[in-house]
């Protein structure tokens, strides 16, 4: 992974789908978790990327002035979630 930060950042992502369904008769809610460095906050985003209740998860760089700056969309946190699980420990 290349270090896009080095903190603060915020992981950000929805517990539960923000689309409604004719099963989903409440919207999902948007969390976020600040961390004091990427690496951080990866590993989070690693322990619960494969939830069933999370959705659009992505890092931004807190030390921005907002807007915020994505510093790793959702195909980027997957990906290298995926990577991480198929290393050796």
């Amino acid at each position: 992974m290349q270090t896009m930060s080095t903190g603060p950042v915020t992981l950000v992502y929805s517990w539960g789908s923000l689309v409604l369904t004719d099963t989903q008769r409440n919207p999902g809610e948007l969390q976020t978790e600040p961390f004091q460095s990427t690496e951080a906050a990866v590993q989070r985003a690693c322990e619960i990327i494969d939830d069933p209740n999370v959705f659009n998860m992505f890092i931004t760089d807190e030390r921005a002035e907002p807007p915020r700056r994505v510093i790793l969309n959702p195909l980027q946190l997957r990906t290298e979630c995926q990577t991480r699980k198929r290393q050796p420990r």
